[in-house]
């Protein structure tokens, strides 16, 4: 797999908006792993339901529930090549289902089973492969940087998993006839009539609406946590940096060719149009006159020999040189530590005053140009930004409408309002930040707005029209619709 074939945008993110990545990737393949997941686990539901004649219904589904970290392999599997272009067939998946059952099945089930981030670390296991000690530094790794949010995630997946539960036994029970329904809340009266065949009826219709929610939220647990462990994988690797590179290599590689061709074309013509009889001349010249010149007086060697007389006392200061060397190495290396010392001294002491700062006291921050992935400058937006997004609205557009009010929004608040909106800043971020204006038309549009905004850009959900129109006259930030 390659870092170019990547079907998301690869960028540092917030934890929570990583899981929401996950998210979007599981529901633009929820069909087929819907399918996988009926065609792959179902079977295996059915083996273990079939034990119920002669084990007891309570352990069979203990089972099912402990097998829960081999289900979430299915799913991963197909998301991790979705995520590179290369979405696997079904065949493809149902080949690859053993392997993935049996693959690092007695650590799945016994040393990681209730470990609450098991989620983030399944890919740990499956895609990369590592084990024993590896595995183990590996996860620390990871689990340093995302564990919290992975066991945050997990609670919050098990309680839903729960709620959907009640809420399809509750569905079902309202749409069984008056009769049934009578009979089943009189059992619940009645320890005594929980053997008989309606009480079975019931315990059948509570494991099938519980492996039904088991399924919907399991699929999402393991695409909310793969879109974690990607996003650990972008900040401790730099994939977004590896990206930028290679797009800077690509655009480059032809001006480079360029380059390095009319070289070596200059250097070849060169060569070629030298005269070898000119070149020997020159040569010969060259070595003449380096003759001559050593031939000079100046460079004779002249010798000289002092006899010293004899049973003279030479002494001996080698010593002495040495001390001194080692005196001199000393004083010049407490200089350069003393000096060191004093800089580090005065860096820590005035390191508030050598902070770049405005007249008004506040540090100098360059505003955003994009948030979430959205061009929020001046000049990437229209003159008449109610205008246009009218326009797209009547063309049945309705994600771009609502991307040119929210981007607009966006660019009032950073470059009018001066909010501190960074590209990082999720929408709850910029909706924190609106908190500070004074006005309270900006705030109420912002918000009305940005709970559009997100039902259009994760649940892809169009607004009303009524709210659409309301939007377009009670935009705040400008007349004629320019953000100023």
């Amino acid at each position: 797999m390659q870092l170019e074939d990547l079907t998301a945008e690869v960028r540092p993110r917030s934890h929570w908006e990583a899981v929401d990545l996950g998210f979007a990737l599981v529901r633009s393949h929820f069909p087929r792993l819907l399918l996988a997941w009926l065609l792959c686990i179902g079977p295996l539901w059915a083996a273990l339901l079939a034990l119920t004649h002669w084990v007891p219904n309570g352990l069979v589904l203990f089972v099912i529930w402990w097998l829960k970290p081999l289900y979430g392999r299915l799913p991963l599997f197909h998301l991790s090549r979705a995520l590179f272009g290369a979405a696997p067939r079904l065949r493809d998946t149902l080949r690859a289902w053993p392997r993935l059952l049996v693959s690092h099945l007695i650590f799945a089930l016994v040393g990681g089973r209730l470990n609450t981030q098991r989620g983030l670390l399944l890919p740990v296991q499956v895609l990369e492969g590592l084990k024993g000690r590896a595995r183990k530094e590996r996860s620390k790794v990871i689990t340093r940087h995302s564990g919290s949010t992975a066991s945050s995630l997990f609670f919050c997946c098990n309680a839903y998993e729960m709620f959907l539960t009640f809420a399809f036994m509750s569905l079902l029970v309202m749409l069984l006839p008056e009769t049934v329904t009578s009979e089943f809340f009189e059992s619940l009266t009645d320890l005594g009539t929980l053997h008989g065949g309606l009480a079975k009826q019931i315990l059948w219709l509570a494991t099938g609406c519980w492996l039904a929610a088991l399924t919907l939220v399991e699929i999402f647990f393991i695409g909310g946590s793969f879109g974690l462990y990607l996003n650990c994988r972008t900040h401790l690797e730099g994939w977004d940096v590896e990206l930028a590179f290679r797009r800077l290599g690509r655009r480059l590689a032809g001006v480079t060719a360029a380059i390095v061709l009319v070289f070596c074309t200059g250097a070849f013509a060169a060569v070629k149009h030298g005269d070898p009889a000119s070149v020997t001349a020159e040569k010969a010249e060259a070595q003449k006159q380096i003759t001559e010149v050593l031939a000079h007086e100046d460079f004779k060697i002249h010798t000289m020999k002092i006899r010293a007389p004899k049973n003279a006392d030479i002494p001996d200061i080698s010593g002495f040189v040495r001390f001194f060397q080692i005196l001199g190495y000393v004083i010049f290396w407490a200089a350069v530590a003393f000096a060191v010392w004093k800089l580090v001294e005065f860096i820590v002491r005035n390191r508030h005053s050598l902070k770049l700062r405005t007249s008004t006291g506040t540090a100098v921050l360059p505003k955003a140009k994009s948030v979430m992935g959205l061009d929020v400058t001046p000049e990437s937006l229209p003159d008449d930004i109610v205008l246009a997004a009218r326009a797209k609205w009547e063309e049945g557009d309705f994600h771009a409408a609502l991307s040119l009010l929210y981007r607009g929004s966006l660019s009032w608040l950073l470059h009018h309002a001066e909010l501190p909106v960074r590209d990082s800043d999720t929408e709850g971020d910029c909706l924190r930040h609106t908190l500070r204006l004074p006005d309270e038309p900006p705030r109420g549009y912002f918000e009305k707005l940005t709970v559009q905004w997100i039902a259009a850009a994760y649940g892809r959900r169009p607004p009303a029209n009524e709210i659409m129109r309301a939007l377009f006259h009670d935009w705040p930030f400008g007349a004629g619709g320019r953000a100023r």
